[in-house]
Parts: C-alpha cells; structure tokens; sequence
C-alpha cells in the first residue's frame, strides 16, 4: 500500500523527535534536583567541554544518578 509507506515514513522521522524529546524530560527531571534547568546544564556542559549527547546523559541520569550528580557538580 502506497498509504502504509507514506505513514511509515513519516513515523520514522516522527521516532527520532519524540525520542530525543523523551530523552530531555529524563534529564530535565534528574537535573531539577540538582537545581539547574535543563537548558542551563546543556549550556554547562558545552561550556566545560563535556560532550556527552542526550541519550547517554539520559541513560546515566535513570540508571546511574550517582554518576550523574557527579557530572553536575563538575559544571556547575
């Protein structure tokens, strides 16, 4: 079907928004407790020259929040 494809490849596109979007919610909400907004941190670690992408700090941030507290204490 020429509908099918023209949803799957729109969803594709689609995927990767609504990914990386989850993605900063994650580290949105790990980051809050450490009292920095998202946009603030980002602009830290680019800063210090941390170049950590968005799936790896969210990852880090929901299964190592240790790991994650150190990293935002070194660019704050």
């Amino acid at each position: 079907d020429t509908k099918a494809g023209a949803h799957a490849y729109r969803d594709r596109r689609t995927k990767k928004r609504t990914t990386r979007n989850l993605w900063q919610v994650k580290i949105n909400a790990e980051i809050r407790k450490h009292g920095m907004s998202y946009s603030a941190f980002m602009g830290a670690l680019k800063k210090n020259g941390i170049t950590l992408d968005r799936k790896a700090l969210s990852q880090i941030a929901e299964k190592h929040p240790k790991v994650f507290a150190a990293i935002a204490k070194a660019v704050a």
